[in-house]
């Protein structure tokens, strides 16, 4: 059974190993949520068909040959699933799977035990027989055949994922994403606190489902245009929904991280920059995003952004911007503002 100690890619290939299944022709597996790993070789370059939302991710799989989109749909005789740490993701990416395989298709999932992967395994044991069950390490997995009639839940599990007006904040969202189903507190504050003479080129990085460019574009009227930028295919799509038709948008889905910004220089940069990537902290990737806003402005241009109290962002300021300042702080966050030289 698999080691987990590679992680779910790795988990997924095992425990094919040790259920003793065939990979299949070309072009005839799916991988959602998929991922580099050891063990991905030539034969599954041939066989796969990747969907893989995150723009960094998905552009790491296209480099090495792979297939890849960032949404698939089609038949399939077998199928690969990395869970997500949201059920509501997980169940939907199941019902989706399931849907797109043959009859008697395998379908193959794994994830960390301490995202649920073992209770998502459980669960759907209840709805369809025969589900085997694999563990070690960190890892969960189990698979089972694709029935030649799925049970009537999948559609649910498959409506909970999908995007949706979410009533308690009136935005279109969806499951995974970022505060999906709340404005987050952070970008609020950001929001209530951006300088009224903000106007001009804006940019906004890391720009989730939205909910900053919406007010950006309700509240500065002198905005000529606005780019949104993330590297989340599902929060961008999200993005141009919440923004609608305004001619002053471009969304971009762009891995900020990674440099890509394009070469277009603005008068305001604005950004509640992220700072986890998966469940620890990682102020470097913040910091990318301090960098990349440097090289966006136009001299005397101004980056303004929102952090947690905690976040020791100002040295990285000083050394890549002219001079910086704090607009507002609570016990929570600090909104700083820096100018490009």
């Amino acid at each position: 059974m698999p080691t987990g100690r590679d992680g779910g890619t790795a988990a997924l290939l095992e425990t094919i190993t040790a259920a003793s299944l065939e990979i299949p022709g070309r072009g005839r597996a799916f991988f959602l949520n998929a991922s580099d790993g050891p063990g991905l070789d030539q034969s599954w370059r041939d066989a796969l068909v990747c969907e893989q939302t995150h723009k960094g991710t998905h552009d790491a799989l296209r480099a090495r040959g792979f297939e890849v989109r960032p949404q698939i749909d089609g038949t399939f005789d077998l199928g690969l699933i990395q869970l997500s740490k949201h059920k509501a993701v997980s169940f939907a990416a199941i019902a989706r799977g399931l849907a797109m395989l043959v009859p008697g298709g395998w379908l193959v999932c794994a994830g960390p035990k301490d995202a649920g992967a073992g209770s998502v395994g459980k669960r759907l044991g209840q709805e369809i027989a025969g589900v085997q069950h694999g563990h070690g390490g960190h890892q969960r997995s189990f698979w089972v055949r694709r029935p030649a009639v799925l049970p009537a839940v999948c559609a649910e599990w498959r409506a909970a994922g999908e995007p949706r007006r979410v009533e308690a904040t009136g935005f279109v969202s969806r499951p995974g994403l970022f505060a999906w189903d709340k404005i987050d507190a952070g970008s609020m504050f950001l929001a209530d606190h951006l300088p009224a003479e903000l106007r001009g080129a804006v940019a906004d990085l890391g720009c989730g489902w939205g909910y900053l460019a919406a007010r950006l574009l309700a509240e500065h009227t002198g905005i000529a245009r606005l780019d949104l930028f993330d590297a989340e295919w599902h929060a961008v799509e999200a993005a141009r929904a919440n923004v609608g038709a305004d001619a002053r948008v471009r969304v971009h889905w762009a891995d900020v991280a990674a440099g890509e910004v394009g070469s277009e220089a603005y008068n305001w940069v604005v950004s509640n920059p992220p700072f986890h990537a998966g469940v620890a902290a990682e102020p470097d990737l913040g910091r990318t995003f301090l960098g990349a806003a440097a090289r966006m402005l136009k001299p005397g241009g101004t980056f303004v952004l929102v952090a947690n109290r905690q976040m020791a962002y100002e040295r990285a300021l000083d050394a890549a911007f002219r001079e910086r300042r704090v607009i507002a702080e609570n016990p929570h966050f600090k909104v700083l503002s820096a100018t490009a030289r």
